[in-house]
């Protein structure tokens, strides 16, 4: 069994020119894109700084850090 997608028409009725929509879509995918590549280096960034706290910390001592320091 297969789901469908349907989607809304427009809300407020709005009608533009087909140039102008495809700009408007091609702009929003160009910033999705960036938003991604940029969540994605964050979350390299605080992976990295999670391997450095775990490698202070003695063994057996990293999952109880974790859960007080970044609950």
């Amino acid at each position: 069994m297969s789901a469908v997608i349907t989607t809304p028409a427009p809300e407020d009725g709005e009608r533009l020119p087909l140039s102008d929509l495809a700009e408007r879509i091609n702009r929003g995918h160009d910033e999705l894109i960036a938003q991604a590549g940029s969540m994605l280096e964050r979350a390299r960034h605080v992976g990295a700084d999670l391997l450095r706290a775990k490698a202070q910390l003695p063994h057996g001592e990293w999952l109880p850090w974790l859960q007080v320091k970044c609950p």
